[in-house]
């Protein structure tokens, strides 16, 4: 968790996720979800926007205006493709917060895999040559960031959103 100080998961069906989720984490429906308002980080875990549905974001889908979350400093959806996802670009359309995209995710992920498989070590200098080559031009920058490799996610999540409010800053 990272140090985060509450972990909430939303879902569209808070009672079913309630019976399938460990007790350690409050469970609440996107209408619950302005209750929330001061979440600093928000992970997107669902299908929803990614092609061919782009034109769909789980908060604009339940009625939910970005703008809520005012301190938000990082939004992170785990959709690869598009790279742009809509709840990313309303993130920071409307909130201004930095963004991580699920393409940077899958990078980190399938190195590290194959590293565990192999036995070796994970190398973050290949990290670096491949989000140079993978990764849209505007966003190469930010890969080279200690901070995209301490974004890897767990690809088990499977409930809506996961919201973190860390003890620290994010980075």
């Amino acid at each position: 968790d990272l140090g985060a100080s509450e972990i909430v998961l939303v879902s569209r069906n808070a009672e079913d996720a309630r019976s399938r989720i460990s007790d350690d984490y409050e469970i609440i429906s996107y209408d619950k979800v302005y209750t929330h308002n001061s979440a600093e980080v928000i992970i997107n875990c669902t299908p929803v926007g990614k092609y061919t549905n782009i034109d769909h974001s789980p908060f604009a889908d339940h009625r939910i205006n970005m703008r809520i979350f005012n301190s938000l400093e990082l939004a992170v959806d785990l959709i690869y493709n598009p790279y742009r996802t809509k709840f990313l670009q309303d993130a920071k359309r409307l909130t201004g917060c930095k963004t991580k995209s699920g393409l940077e995710m899958f990078i980190i992920q399938s190195l590290a895999s194959r590293a565990l498989w192999l036995g070796k070590e994970y190398d973050k200098e290949e990290e670096l040559r491949i989000s140079s080559t993978w990764l849209p031009s505007d966003c190469r920058a930010r890969a080279k960031q200690p901070s995209c490799a301490d974004m890897r996610m767990n690809s088990a999540w499977t409930l809506s959103t996961l919201m973190k409010r860390p003890k620290k800053r994010w980075g």
